[in-house]
């Protein structure tokens, strides 16, 4: 037995459902309850990282209801708890310890996201997140503002997604030039001032001479107006924002880093 370990007790159990109604509960609902059992289990192994026992937490249950452990593979209830360790493991919220070969039990501890979720209760946001089609977002706004989304920090996934957006711009530049854009002082060039200089027709760093001045201009007032209307009002003031609307911004943040990428493959290749 590990020393360390922590177990519920029949306090933590008596709050489950009655096994009828347990056995009912959608698979999100119970890897809820395992994950709030998990949370009263996790014990210090040996690196000062929290781990829990999945096997002890199902075995606990299991026992709270009566049922002989071990059973058959094919019993409902264990199925069950097996189908919600899945889950989370699947989506990311549980991921493989590796104080694994320290025990008979196998462990488990919080992703960066179970960590989240379990600190902060946001597992309801987490499964509202989950639905929206991740594979759309380009890469960048995907690694920066994607986990915020599934936590329900709305304003700060959008905000974080046009600053990424910014960030890479002025990386671009630096890539052409050696050094951002600077205003006639030799200032640094930040936010709307970046997007209207790098892509400046004919002279901004980022412009494409080989398109029309119309469409030159209209590229420069799109990453400036996406800039200056999403971020400066992600950042400036407190909004409520809507999962949907938010991934709506998410996308069209993804849309201008992939018009961003094109324009430096074009930029290159014309080199």
């Amino acid at each position: 037995m590990d020393k360390n370990k922590k177990y519920l007790d029949e306090r933590d159990l008596a709050k489950l459902p009655e096994k009828n109604v347990f056995l009912e509960l959608p698979t999100e609902k119970v890897a809820e309850i395992l994950i709030e059992f998990s949370k009263k289990t996790l014990t210090d192994v040996q690196d000062g990282d929290y781990k829990f026992s999945p096997q002890s937490i199902s075995s606990s249950i299991l026992s709270h209801y009566k049922e002989n452990v071990p059973l058959t593979p094919n019993d409902e209830l264990k199925d069950l708890l097996d189908e919600a360790w899945a889950w989370l493991t699947y989506n990311l919220i549980i991921i493989k310890s590796n104080s694994t070969a320290l025990s008979i039990n196998y462990w488990m501890k919080f992703s960066r996201l179970g960590k989240r979720i379990q600190k902060e209760g946001v597992l309801d946001k987490y499964l509202i997140g989950s639905k929206f089609p991740k594979n759309q977002l380009h890469p960048v706004i995907f690694d920066r503002a994607w986990l915020s989304f599934l936590s329900g920090q709305y304003d700060t996934s959008a905000m974080v997604a046009f600053k990424a957006l910014e960030i890479a711009v002025r990386t671009a530049c630096i890539e052409k030039t050696g050094a951002p854009p600077c205003d006639k002082n030799g200032g640094q060039l930040y936010g709307v001032q970046l997007m209207f200089s790098a892509f400046k027709k004919e002279t901004g760093i980022l412009a494409d001479v080989k398109m029309e001045l119309n469409e030159q201009d209209g590229l420069a007032m799109l990453f400036g107006g996406a800039i200056g209307f999403f971020r400066n009002s992600a950042m400036h003031k407190a909004i409520e924002m809507e999962p949907t609307q938010c991934f709506d911004q998410l996308l069209f943040a993804s849309h201008l880093m992939r018009i961003l990428d094109d324009q430096l493959e074009s930029l290159r290749n014309s080199v």
